[in-house]
C-alpha cells in the first residue's frame, strides 16, 4: 500500500522543481507600457472592460506595515508581466498614505491604474512584445 503523505511530497517536490526551472530574472529597473490606455481611441470603454475583467480576481501582492519596498516592487513586476492585469491589497494605511504609496508603485513598475476602491487598487501593464 503507497503512503499517500509520501506521494503527495514527491508530486509537490515536482511541481516545485518545475516552478524553479520556469524563473526568469527579474528586472529591477523601471519598465514601460508598450500600449497606453490614454492614447487609444476610448479610454473610458477600455477602462470599464479591464475592471468587468478585474471583478473576480483576487489580489496577488498583499502591501503590509512595512509599505513599498524593493522586494515588493520586483513582486508587482513579475505579476504583471504574467497577467498584466493584476489587483494589490495596501492596508494599514490612511487614505492620503495608500494614494502616495499607489502613485509611487504607477511610477516605478511603469503600471496604470485601472480602479481604486478601499484598500485595494487595480493595475494594468501591456505585456513587452
Amino acid at each position: 500500500m503507497k503512503n499517500p503523505i509520501r506521494s503527495q511530497k514527491a508530486q509537490l517536490a515536482k511541481k516545485t522543481k518545475k516552478i524553479k526551472q520556469n524563473k526568469r530574472p527579474l528586472s529591477s529597473g523601471i519598465i514601460k507600457p508598450s500600449i497606453k490606455i490614454a492614447d487609444t481611441e476610448n479610454p473610458t470603454q477600455i477602462r470599464s472592460e479591464f475592471k468587468a475583467k478585474a471583478h473576480s480576481l483576487k489580489p496577488i501582492v498583499l502591501l503590509g506595515n512595512k509599505g513599498l519596498t524593493d522586494s515588493v516592487i520586483l513582486e508587482i513586476n513579475q505579476a504583471l508581466s504574467i497577467h498584466e492585469l493584476i489587483k494589490i491589497k495596501i492596508s494599514g494605511q490612511d487614505k492620503n498614505t495608500q494614494a502616495l504609496t499607489t502613485q509611487a508603485v504607477l511610477e516605478k513598475t511603469g503600471s496604470e491604474l485601472i480602479q481604486s476602491m478601499g484598500h485595494t487598487v487595480t493595475l494594468y501593464r501591456s505585456k513587452p512584445e
